[in-house]
């Protein structure tokens, strides 16, 4: 075991995988001002780190874990392993997981969030970026903590932004206790999403639609030139879906479109034209969903791999792996499916935006 720490930091990071993979990674993360350990998977490195777990479980105070996986290897098997040790742990540690293979599969991404992982990618800039966010909020001096995972000394927009990093994709829990305003909730992150932090300092817009009696969504079926199609992984462990959401007051429906498919899946789009026009009407409310079909502009754009309040990720999925998913609902199959057979897609000019 090969140990780097940063002098005079209380934050701890600790990497696994190749020697390549660890020296990529431990340029990140001391570079965001963590302490960090390594763990080589060639020798007896891997053994003894699994030994220290199964013996004592002492590893609460890692904030972040770095963990490369290559699936159908010996490595890759105790890679996960590791996953599944470190989360027994501790729920406070972040754990990403590198994976090439990994974060291009749907049914491989959701593995590893079943066995504990916040994060699947191999998208350096990502990592980047999620190591930082996970520095400040170690590095915070509030009153408050997450009750899902304990984590202490939260300022209310630190829990804002912590909670649907971290646990973006756990099933809700049904009614509990705002640690903020002490107010009963249904449903905590969509409470604090809109009710606490910048939306409820005004800062930002919360997603309140009660005063709109017409409900618009939009729904994007984006085909990428090898066949694959999108697909977001949603939040709280519901499984896949096709990118989309409601649309915004003040927003066209194909603004919509390209909007949500940007924020779930990561992915800049061009719309290719229209599948269908939907509308319910309902005692209370009218629904209308526009479903749309698209392609990506950049073939070689990663797909989104930080869990965010929008979504826990993204995958591009052949039509033989959506059969074999957990999905939402049954749409991502009829869609796929219909646009891979040759289903007309009507032009996009049947639609026209008449300004705000």
């Amino acid at each position: 075991m090969s140990i780097a720490a940063i002098s005079g930091s209380n934050m701890r990071a600790f990497t696994f995988g190749s020697p390549g993979f660890i020296q990529r990674a431990n340029s990140i993360l001391e570079g965001q001002g963590y302490s960090v350990t390594t763990f080589c998977t060639e020798g007896r490195q891997a053994v003894d780190l699994l030994d220290s777990f199964s013996n004592n479980h002492s590893y609460n105070g890692w904030q972040f874990c770095a963990c490369e996986f290559i699936p159908q290897t010996a490595e890759g098997h105790t890679a996960l392993q590791v996953v599944r040790e470190v989360r027994k742990s501790s729920l406070r540690t972040f754990i990403a997981i590198w994976s090439l293979v990994g974060a291009e599969s749907a049914a491989l991404r959701l593995a590893c969030f079943e066995l504990g992982a916040n994060m699947v990618t191999q998208c350096e800039n990502s990592l980047r970026e999620v190591a930082a966010q996970v520095y400040r909020h170690g590095m915070q001096n509030g009153h408050l903590e997450c009750a899902a995972c304990g984590m202490q000394r939260l300022t209310e927009d630190g829990l804002w932004q912590h909670f649907p990093l971290f646990h973006v994709n756990q099933p809700n829990v049904g009614l509990q206790s705002c640690c903020i305003c002490d107010k009963r909730v249904s449903n905590f992150a969509v409470h604090l999403r809109n009710e606490h932090g910048p939306p409820g300092r005004g800062e930002m817009e919360a997603e309140n639609r009660k005063q709109i009696p017409l409900y618009s969504f939009a729904l994007v079926v984006c085909r990428h030139p090898d066949g694959r199609f999108l697909l977001v992984q949603e939040f709280c462990n519901q499984g896949f879906w096709l990118p989309g959401g409601a649309v915004d007051p003040h927003e066209s429906l194909s603004s919509a479109a390209i909007r949500e498919t940007k924020e779930e899946a990561g992915i800049d789009i061009e719309l290719t034209g229209i599948l269908k026009i939907e509308h319910a009407s309902r005692e209370q409310y009218v629904r209308m969903r526009w479903i749309f079909a698209a392609r990506p502009k950049d073939v070689h754009q990663l797909p989104k791999s930080i869990p965010d309040y929008e979504s826990v990720g993204a995958s591009w999925v052949s039509l033989e792996e959506i059969s074999q998913l957990r999905l939402r609902g049954t749409e991502p199959i009829q869609w796929c499916n219909y646009l891979a057979n040759g289903g007309q897609v009507y032009p996009l000019s049947l639609l026209q935006d008449h300004g705000k």
